[in-house]
């Protein structure tokens, strides 16, 4: 989403936020109850999690991001995994971004839970709001449940209600129709290729990659390296893109199974969300489709921000000051029930 909204502005170009100064803010953040408040952004792949994590954080200062995308969280492959950059950071504090050593072994759901619990406990010690955003529902699931047992998966018995969270949450959840979304992703890739990521994964290619029982592990899994792992098997890392008999033809066929493969990952983080929601989870559904359509068909940015300033930051702005407010338990509830048959009749359709 972030490639294709791509506008980024930093905090000095904003104008208003959801408190009127940070005295206000840190004076929310520390009244009602023991547990920290906190924003998670879920949503699938290419929803523009990442994009709405900084609108919010330049808005209402000081904030700091917690990344839970269990691809992300490891060095390297900064384009494959569609890490967020530096420069559209605009200057906000992320964690666990980056940060862990592949080598060191994969990270679970019940690590994440550790050291993402350690890093929102750190950030709400200095007075700041801590949002966590990815694409990894077992890893949200794991960080914000308050009896934490078994990961998050489609065939394991309904998690926890609202109840038994870890957190006073503020849960949104960033969604796109399925056709959007498809078409959307489909064009990351070629963006994402046109940026380097063919370069990138053959840098790193290694024919004696170290693979586990269940095959490839921490960051080797993201979409794209299996892939083409199996190109490079046939063809030279070093040679050109498409270079020598039949190559072309054979990174086509990465690319579009790329492409597959990263359409079936969204459809599994819609179902995963969708198992939270049917548990009770109060989720804020922000519909980004119009702002995605527009990009889709080039209306340009005013069009594009316009929708998406309209039906998702605004939206989430709501939500926020209502968790600030100490009123999450009835605003934000209370605004799920309302639109719950209108969320349900298009994820009925979507998922079958």
């Amino acid at each position: 989403m972030r490639r294709v909204l791509s506008s980024r502005r930093c905090a000095a170009e904003w104008g208003g936020s959801c408190c009127s100064s940070t005295s206000e803010y840190q004076a929310a953040a520390r009244g009602g109850g023991k547990r920290e408040k906190v924003v998670v952004i879920m949503g699938a792949t290419g929803t523009g999690k990442s994009k709405l994590s900084i609108d919010l954080a330049v808005r209402m200062p000081p904030a700091e991001v917690v990344n839970s995308d269990k691809m992300q969280v490891y060095a390297g492959l900064d384009l494959t995994t569609n890490k967020i950059t530096a420069a559209e950071r605009c200057g906000v504090r992320h964690h666990l971004l980056g940060e862990l050593d592949p080598a060191a072994g994969e990270l679970s759901a019940a690590g994440f839970r550790s050291l993402g619990g350690a890093a929102v406990a750190d950030i709400a010690a200095r007075r700041r709001l801590p949002i966590v955003a990815g694409g990894s529902n077992s890893f949200i699931h794991a960080l914000m449940v308050e009896d934490y047992r078994r990961p998050l998966s489609l065939g394991a018995p309904p998690p926890a209600p609202p109840a038994r969270l870890r957190y006073r949450g503020c849960l949104l959840w960033v969604d796109v129709s399925a056709a959007a979304l498809y078409e959307h992703l489909d064009r990351r890739v070629e963006e994402m290729l046109a940026a380097g990521m063919f370069e990138e994964l053959a840098a790193n290619y290694d024919p004696c990659r170290q693979r586990g029982q269940g095959g490839y592990v921490g960051p080797w899994r993201a979409i794209g390296v299996p892939e083409f792992d199996r190109y490079f098997e046939r063809f030279s890392p070093g040679a050109a893109v498409g270079g020598g008999p039949g190559a072309a033809a054979a990174y086509r066929a990465a690319v579009e199974e790329i492409k597959l493969n990263t359409r079936r990952l969204a459809d599994v983080q819609v179902r995963k969300i969708w198992r939270l929601w049917a548990a009770g989870w109060r989720l804020r559904r922000l519909d980004a489709t119009a702002a995605v359509a527009a990009a889709l068909e080039g209306r340009g940015r005013a069009d594009v921000e316009a929708a998406w300033e309209r039906d998702v930051v605004g939206p989430s702005l709501e939500a926020v000051a209502a968790l600030l407010q100490g009123e999450e338990e009835t605003t934000v509830a209370a605004a799920a029930e309302e639109e719950e048959e209108e969320v349900l009749r298009p994820l009925r359709l979507r998922l079958g």
